[in-house]
């Protein structure tokens, strides 16, 4: 998990996302502070298997809950979940297993549950 990074301020947001891609931010619950720096053609992976994923706790957390992507050229996020219980999107939309989801950058998504948010820069 080298791509991960604790911050403390806006400045720190702007200096980790990397120009040929995003990042996802920690707004609130396991991984609240944590930023995870997205290189363009990268994929993210984010579960409860410290083997394959950027880790994250929680009973509603799966071992591989979902795998995200940026494309610099579009600006969007592609989400695949592969969950039990789903990603929830701004419109309180919640994914099923297998679904891909396309998000602009600056969207706010809930893992599992509303406690676990984070943002796609």
């Amino acid at each position: 998990m080298e791509n991960v990074k604790k911050i403390n301020s806006r400045q720190q947001v702007l200096n980790h996302v990397p120009q040929d891609g995003g990042a996802i931010i920690g707004v609130r619950g396991y991984l609240a502070g944590v930023i995870i720096a997205v290189n363009y053609g990268n994929i993210i992976t984010i579960g409860r298997d410290p083997g394959t994923c950027n880790l994250m706790e929680g009973d509603f957390i799966s071992r591989t809950h979902c795998r995200l992507s940026y494309n610099n050229g579009t600006g969007l996020y592609t989400i695949e979940d592969r969950s039990t219980n789903g990603i929830i999107l701004p419109d309180g939309q919640i994914t099923k297993k297998g679904q891909v989801v396309s998000v602009a950058g600056g969207t706010h998504i809930c893992i599992g549950t509303y406690s676990e948010e984070l943002l796609l820069r």
